[in-house]
């Protein structure tokens, strides 16, 4: 039989608990709004940086299996870019109403240093080339170092920047190329020379990502000979020789290739 004091006690443990399930809930709702607000700053900080990104490259950003671009179109946070008839894989772009919002938070990751907002187009004959670089470099990149894109390297003579580089602890820079197919001859040994250009002003490492085995070894090849004919590009885009000739070895220094997908580096060999 309860008394009044069971029944009171009853209903203030009751009580208790109801309080105390209607704030787990508060604050699980409370920490998934956070959480959804981090998540929307950090993908529009990383399509600003880029330009546009992938459903591939949004899943690993955010560390889910799910596939997260819809749901960011849904917020309006993204806009869906279709390619063009005959391709399948779409891409993603900023949404127009969120390209202020995107260019703060850009603006505070910098420290004020602003670039011209992304025009929103996707080259989708870049697509494969610049997904696998976003990939590569959310590998590489971390908490304790700052990844630049091409995007933002972008200035002057485009022959000079890689895909993406990473300044580490603001000591030492490294570029990252990725290389889906051989180039001839006279455009490797230009992009080979306008690295070493870069080598002399200051960039300590750079890191070439092959699609196949062909590929690096056509560039280590290059690395390896005693001397490069000095290239010069006309203003018809061909390349041609100007007489001199230059050393590689200082670049091969300071140079890593490996293969796409596969962890060490082939060359050097003792990397």
């Amino acid at each position: 039989m309860f008394t009044y004091w069971s029944t009171y006690i009853l209903y203030v443990t009751l009580y208790d608990k109801e309080y105390k399930m209607e704030n787990k809930i508060r604050d699980y709702q409370k920490g998934a709004i956070q959480k959804g607000a981090a998540n929307r700053d950090k993908v529009l900080l990383w399509v600003y940086k880029w330009g546009w990104t992938t459903e591939a490259v949004l899943q690993k950003l955010l560390s889910v299996q799910r596939r997260p671009g819809a749901e960011f179109c849904r917020r309006g946070i993204l806009q869906k870019v279709e390619p063009a008839r005959g391709q399948f894989r779409v891409a993603y772009v900023i949404a127009l109403p969120m390209m202020k919002r995107a260019g703060e938070i850009y603006e505070q990751s910098t420290g004020g240093i602003a670039i011209p907002p992304p025009r929103g187009s996707v080259p989708f004959s870049l697509l494969e080339h610049n997904e696998i670089a976003q990939l590569i470099a959310l590998d590489k990149a971390n908490e304790e170092c700052k990844l630049k894109t091409d995007r933002e390297l972008r200035e002057g003579d485009t022959e000079a920047i890689p895909d993406f580089a990473i300044n580490l602890y603001e000591l030492a820079e490294h570029w990252h190329e990725i290389e889906l197919n051989a180039k001839y001859k006279e455009r490797l040994f230009f992009q080979l020379q306008k690295r070493d250009e870069a080598r002399k002003e200051g960039v300590d490492m750079f890191f070439w990502h092959c699609n196949t085995r062909g590929i690096a070894l056509n560039l280590i090849n290059a690395l390896e000979q005693e001397a490069l004919p000095t290239m010069l590009r006309q203003a018809d885009g061909k390349f041609v020789q100007n007489g001199q000739w230059w050393d590689p070895e200082e670049l091969a220094g300071c140079t890593k290739i490996g293969i796409i997908g596969q962890e060490e580096n082939i060359w050097p060999a003792s990397n």
